[in-house]
């Protein structure tokens, strides 16, 4: 697919990958099913805001933006300045999912906790600290 760049832990928990040519990158989301989601933009979200998050053991789900710069601890660090949200999800969920509100990427996976059936909670990376971070920008959808 490519070669790794960069890569950061604990802070934020991110890497990237420059494509090979035999990879084009598009301004989307590409979900199990083949469908997209196309990305309109990062403008970050006030909290409060209806998010939605994807998963191909959980499929769509969507709840609230609780909070930011919320920190959690990990058995191998704590991370700072994450996105809290009450979207549930179940064992096998892929860390790096992403997190929209409307077509705006806000962040991607790096835990969750609880499960669909007594509620849950999960938590990003805010996406634009990880482009600051790397000097990157986003491939938006046109």
């Amino acid at each position: 697919m490519g070669t790794v760049r960069a890569s950061t832990y604990p802070n934020p928990s991110s890497a990237w990958v420059s494509v090979t040519s035999a990879w084009e990158p598009v301004g989307a989301y590409r979900y199990f099913g083949g469908q997209n989601m196309p990305v309109l933009g990062s403008t970050p979200a006030p909290v409060g805001s209806s998010v939605c998050g994807v998963s191909p053991t959980t499929g769509w789900r969507c709840g609230i933006l609780q909070s930011r710069n919320v920190s959690v601890s990990f058995p191998d660090g704590t991370l700072y300045g994450l996105l809290l949200t009450n979207i549930c999800f179940e064992p096998g969920t892929p860390l790096g999912s992403p997190l929209f509100s409307g077509g705006q990427l806000q962040g991607l996976l790096v835990g969750f906790s609880g499960n669909c059936s007594s509620g849950g909670r999960s938590y990003y990376t805010p996406i634009n600290e990880i482009l600051q971070r790397h000097g990157l920008t986003l491939l938006t959808s046109s």
